[in-house]
């Protein structure tokens, strides 16, 4: 009840702002989604939850990570905490493995524990779509939680009609970790439209990052990405698009770089500072293929290669570390759409997909057992092998049954076969099985202002190669000196694979209402609301398990230095970390508003997630708190300007297995100005500026002590010119 009260005025006070004042010129929102059914659709009126983050949402937030990007989508929490190095997107309650990340179409599956998901820079980003629940009838394995899709910039969306080239140069900077910023941006396309190309270069350099409250947390970054995309327009009705996108990251940061965790380079604590290079590399071609007043043929044959690697070097010894994983991919999607008569139009859409990730770990320093027994290395050589067909049929009805208003039916399937192959030895027999993901989404519009939808999904995610062949050590823990004749000596926690994981699987069922209200309070203005209420049965649940309990061996002995390990009694079966199948339960709530004028912009939405394991009874590590985001602003088109604030209130977070783990409520603010003189002298340049956390609020996300940023003020000025 205190949340609710606390929300609900400033909600009040948000839903009537847009009454102050009437102004003359329309503005309409209405974000189309790509990935949600790979036929565009009115987000509004995909019979799910999708959200779409415009570039403009970019530049204004002036964004320096993906976490910066998603942190007002209602159903994503962004783990690992402030440092860019550990981040990692959440969606519904799934992570890692359950959550397919696109870029142009290109699956990124880098998959490395603590050491981030995404590797590319905002500045390159025309928008980010989520696409929240199971959407595996489309996707196959990995899309359990749903899609985050990410398109990078073209030409188009620097270039008006009439004009051919121009530049673009980005200078920003943000006080909170003292990041300089800078892009430069060139676009061009021929006079006939055939040709067009654009080419960006990002670099940030950055440092410590100060959390709330007035603590510092360790950290160095040179960042360097680029992006080079060209299309060219064989025919009228053929076109071929290509594009290389890259990020570098030269960092020094902590083995283990998520939450507050600090340099303890200790004899045995397994968390020293690392030079850490990170390097990725996206490589697609894309042909198109929609010949005029042929209503069967609107298809994208797609072929990419992506590249990612994570290197480590010690800073307090040899040891050198790396992952690097190889995703190699082919797809080919294709519409027919058909009148079945005045009242009825379908489209069906179909296609097939195979693509291949190989990873290649290196450790030449693998960390032995308490004892001295030999590890092997954390990071296995390994494929796995992913092939898929799927087809889906999107049926619009006006007036069904004699009804009023359009139904709109959509029911998917697609069928995959997967394979994983252990390439370091043949200890571990190939992985192979098989599934058939079915999903059907339903909405009905009976008058123009509402929408009455729901759907309910299949999907899967097979067990990945770090799973089934988890080896090495996990962690290690410090000596601890317990009294004048107590030592407690610590046994490595090592991993232990699990070669009988079966795929995991969830049963998703979703309901709920939108409404879009125009002229609202002028002319031209418009308010959409939607929101949903989503249940999963996860079968299988893939999760780690970490048994810690027996990780110390006491001994007797005089006080002085500890004598070898060879001194402790083994411990080990009570000290190894485990993937296991599980069976748990999710469901939340979501609800996303925004309005839109000539004068007044403004947004909402409010999230909250449950979940448990149906066997223990214990909460899922991957819940947040409730949390309610309020998003306002004025339109100064005399002064070409834009002035907002955000309001963002969490409730406490107590939904934990341990007490020591529960987060205190919170309540931030974050203000923005963008000035973007549109003639005159100073036209082509753009001012944002913007403060956030400004109370420098001491909050946690992810568990206890781990802070998020403080204070942060930060300013970009970009200037664009054209011809």
């Amino acid at each position: 009840m205190g949340f609710a009260l606390r929300v609900g005025a400033p909600l009040c006070a948000l839903l009537s702002l847009s009454s102050a004042l009437r102004a003359e010129e329309p503005t309409l929102l209405d974000p189309i989604s790509i990935f949600a059914t790979l036929n565009p659709i009115s987000a509004f009126e995909y019979p799910g939850q999708v959200s779409v983050v415009a570039r403009e949402d970019i530049q204004k937030d002036q964004a320096n990570t993906l976490g910066d990007v998603l942190k007002t989508v209602p159903g994503v929490f962004v783990d690992g905490g402030p440092r860019s190095s550990g981040q990692a997107p959440t969606i519904r309650g799934f992570r890692e493995e359950d959550i397919l990340v696109l870029v142009d179409g290109v699956r990124q599956s880098f998959i490395s524990g603590h050491d981030g998901r995404v590797f590319i820079d905002p500045d390159l980003l025309k928008t980010v779509e989520v696409v929240k629940g199971p959407i595996s009838s489309l996707y196959g394995s990995g899309a359990l939680g749903g899609v985050i899709a990410l398109t990078t910039v073209d030409a188009a969306d620097f270039l008006a009609d009439g004009e051919t080239m121009g530049a673009r140069f980005k200078l920003g900077y943000q006080s909170v970790n003292d990041e300089m910023a800078y892009t430069s941006t060139a676009f061009a396309r021929s006079k006939d439209g055939v040709f067009d190309v654009v080419a960006s270069v990002t670099y940030r350099e950055s440092g410590d990052i100060d959390l709330g409250g007035g603590f510092s947390l360790p950290n160095e970054e040179e960042i360097t990405a680029s992006l080079l995309k060209g299309t060219v327009r064989l025919a009228s009705d053929l076109k071929l698009t290509a594009a290389w996108t890259r990020y570098q990251n030269d960092a020094v940061n902590p083995n283990n770089p998520q939450g507050n965790n600090v340099s303890d380079p200790g004899d045995v604590n397994p968390n020293p500072d690392v030079n850490r290079f990170v390097e990725s590399d996206s490589v697609y071609g894309k042909l198109s293929y929609a010949p005029t007043g042929n209503p069967l043929i609107d298809a994208n044959l797609l072929v990419y290669f992506s590249r990612n690697v994570n290197e480590e070097d010690d800073t307090t010894s040899p040891r050198f570390t790396a992952r690097e994983v190889e995703t190699t991919g082919v797809n080919i999607d294709n519409r027919s759409r058909f009148t079945i008569d005045e009242a009825t139009k379908l489209t069906l859409t179909y296609g097939a997909e195979y693509y291949v990730d190989d990873q290649t770990g290196t450790d030449n320093d693998p960390v032995p057992l308490a004892n001295g027994t030999p590890q092997p290395k954390n990071v296995p050589d390994a494929k796995s092998t992913f092939y898929g067909a799927f087809v889906q049929a999107e049926l619009k009805i006006n007036q069904p049954a004699g009804l009023p208003g359009e139904f709109t039916l959509l029911p998917g399937v697609r069928w995959d076969g997967f394979e994983n192959n252990y390439n370091d030895t043949e200890d571990f027999e190939d992985f192979k099985d098989q599934a058939i993901s079915p999903k059907i989404g339903a909405s009905y519009k009976p008058v123009p202002w509402l929408l009455v939808f729901g759907n309910y999904g299949e999907a899967f995610r097979a067990p990945s190669y770090t799973e089934l062949y988890a080896q090495g050590t996990h962690f290690r823990l410090p000596v601890v000196n317990a009294g004048p004749t107590t030592t407690l000596v610590p046994l490595n926690n090592i991993f232990l694979s699990n070669p009988a994981l079966r795929p995991q699987e969830g049963m998703t069922a979703e309901g709920g209402l939108g409404f879009d209200f125009k002229d609202v309070a002028q002319p031209g203005d418009r308010l959409t609301i939607k929101g949903s209420y989503w249940t999963t049965d996860a079968t299988n649940f893939i999760d780690l398990d970490v048994v810690a309990d027996g990780c110390f061996a006491t001994i007797i002995d005089p006080p002085g230095p500890v004598p070898p390990f060879t001194a402790a009694p083994s411990n080990q079966a009570r000290c190894f970390s485990q993937f296991n199948n599980k069976d748990a339960e999710l469901d939340g709530v979501e609800i996303e508003l925004r309005y839109d004028s000539s004068r007044f912009f403004a947004g909402a939405s409010y999230q909250t997630i449950d979940g448990k394991d149906k066997d223990t009874g214990l909460f899922l590590g991957s819940l947040y708190a409730d949390r309610v985001i309020l998003d306002a602003g004025v339109k100064l088109p005399e002064i070409w300007s834009r002035f907002g604030a955000r309001l963002t209130f969490a409730d406490e977070f107590d939904k934990v297995n341990d007490p020591s783990e529960v987060r205190g409520a919170y309540n931030l603010v974050d203000v923005y100005a963008v000035i973007e003189p549109a003639d005159g002298p100073l036209k082509g340049f753009r001012l944002d500026l913007g403060v956030d956390n400004i109370t420098d609020e001491a909050y946690e996300l992810i568990a206890a002590n781990v802070f998020e940023e403080g204070l942060n003020y930060k300013a970009a000025l970009t200037w664009t010119t054209k011809w």
